[in-house]
């Protein structure tokens, strides 16, 4: 019987993580009165196929300023799995592979303009609405 509630979980999952992709690439958009710049910062390392469909949800989000891939696997060129184009994202391929703590120096060193700044992994799959109320949250209660 486990074996069958083991193949349901995982099947449930797959269906989950189409939708999800579906929605990001073809819902709506989020806005919100923001009046602090936002920058992202989000990391891959072994999951570059999930950085496209993660990177289209962050760009619905409309008070997005800035958006950074930090790709910290030099054995991958996460480029390769990003079919998006957008004046606010840049990616960075690292010479070689960093530990998950680096995205605060590329958040000091390239997001210092911006107020607020979200680090998303490439395992966290978050809808536009979702990454509009964590903003909303950090604005409110900025401490």
């Amino acid at each position: 019987m486990s074996a069958w509630r083991g193949i349901a979980t995982e099947i449930a999952r797959t269906v989950l993580v189409a939708v999800w992709k579906v929605r990001c690439r073809f819902g709506p958009s989020a806005t919100h009165s923001s009046t602090s710049r936002v920058g992202v910062v989000l990391l891959s390392y072994n999951r570059a196929a999930n950085m496209d469909p993660i990177l289209r949800a962050v760009l619905k989000c409309q008070f997005v300023d800035r958006v950074l891939l930090s790709n910290n696997n030099s054995r991958k060129r996460v480029d390769d799995f990003i079919s998006v184009s957008d004046r606010r994202f840049a990616s960075i391929d690292q010479t070689s592979d960093q530990r998950p703590g680096n995205r605060w120096s590329i958040a000091r060193d390239q997001l210092s303009d911006c107020e607020i700044i979200l680090a998303l992994d490439d395992d966290v799959f978050l809808y536009p609405r979702q990454i509009r109320q964590l903003v909303a949250r950090v604005q409110a209660e900025p401490q």
